[in-house]
């Protein structure tokens, strides 16, 4: 999987608190943080998790950006634009809690 689109949050605070030199991602193993060697290391499954959560952190900021919009609009051009409507996100409840 590696780091896509929705696993940039985590390389950007990685970046900004730690000066690491190398990001490991091994199948099988342990996971590790060494500050003094800037190595860390992850699991496929850690990695996995981090990206369940942030995807579905992605879909809520995307959801929450079109109704912000179409809010403001509305307000400029009420007779045009209608208020979007907030959707449940599947799955949404049991991801946060098993972060």
């Amino acid at each position: 999987m590696g780091f896509t689109k929705f696993l940039k949050p985590v390389i950007l605070y990685l970046e900004s608190q730690f000066p690491l030199g190398i990001i490991k991602i091994v199948k099988l193993g342990t996971s590790g943080f060494s500050e003094d060697q800037k190595i860390l290391t992850l699991t496929e499954e850690q990695l996995d998790v981090l990206h369940s959560v942030f995807k579905h952190n992605d879909k809520k900021q995307k959801e929450d950006n079109e109704i912000l919009a179409s809010e403001q609009l509305n307000l400029l051009f009420p007779e045009n634009v209608t208020v979007g409507e907030r959707l449940y996100i599947g799955n949404s409840i049991s991801i946060i809690l098993s972060s």
